[in-house]
């Protein structure tokens, strides 16, 4: 049985692939430095725990937004 740690990074993974998705398709505006950034560790938190399958599917995520939507400076 999994412990709820993992569920609970689970659903975290999940909500953030949402919100990134939602900006690929809402908005062209550009993101925060500060944004990519909080992103990026979290899909170095999430290799840490061995959820490698979400931490590439978050990691894809960041790079759509950040190619549609660029970054600001």
């Amino acid at each position: 049985m999994k412990s709820n740690t993992y569920y609970s990074n689970l659903n975290g993974g999940i909500r953030i692939c949402l919100t990134l998705s939602f900006l690929t398709k809402g908005t062209t505006y550009p993101v925060g430095q500060s944004s990519v950034d909080l992103w990026l560790d979290t899909v170095d938190s999430f290799h840490e725990c061995g959820m490698h399958h979400i931490a590439h599917k978050v990691d894809e995520a960041v790079c759509n937004v950040v190619e549609k939507c660029g970054v600001e400076k």
